[in-house]
């Protein structure tokens, strides 16, 4: 899962907003507490919605397929107010390609997403070593840039889409 392109053409970190800071943290701590028991990350999304957070996995045949699930899935979540699309991929620095948990994500309304990861080590047949800090991966493709704010979407039109989505599902089954 680890064919895409984050761009990270400074070295300065920028302000990332605090609600995405903390569901790009959360995600990465996710994946690596899966990690940590062996088992597969999956491509994932968090959704802050109000109160609550949403998670989804996105699996796919290839990158660009989970990639696609994700976007769908956060460009239609109205009352949002941040997200985070974790995968297990890799980064490129000076010391050539290394593996890393990633989590990129945005906000409503802002152009710019952003990526952080885990950086990590992990010999065939043995558990994954973590770096202790997450590091700035790079600018992203924020999903909701084409989203309100939070704040602009009434109660009613929240709960009108989660519930449609729900009703939708119920009728299939």
């Amino acid at each position: 899962m680890a064919d895409r392109d984050v761009e990270n053409a400074s070295q300065e970190v920028p302000e990332i907003p605090e609600i995405l800071e903390k569901v790009l943290l959360f995600a990465l701590d996710e994946a690596k507490g899966k990690m940590d028991q062996g088992a597969e990350v999956i491509p994932f999304t968090t959704l802050v919605v109000k109160d609550n957070l949403f998670i989804e996995t996105h699996p796919g045949e290839d990158a660009e397929e989970c990639f696609n699930f994700a976007r769908h899935t956060v460009e239609g979540a109205r009352g949002a107010e941040a997200y985070a699309l974790c995968y297990d991929g890799y980064v490129e620095t000076d010391d050539g390609m290394l593996d890393a948990l990633i989590a990129e994500g945005g906000v409503p309304g802002s152009d710019d997403g952003f990526a952080i990861g885990y950086l990590y080590t992990q010999a065939e047949g043995c558990e994954p070593i973590f770096e202790i800090d997450p590091v700035y991966v790079g600018e992203a493709p924020n999903f909701m840039g084409n989203l309100k704010d939070a704040s602009e979407y009434t109660d009613e039109e929240i709960e009108e889409k989660y519930l449609e989505e729900d009703e939708v599902e119920g009728v299939e089954e």
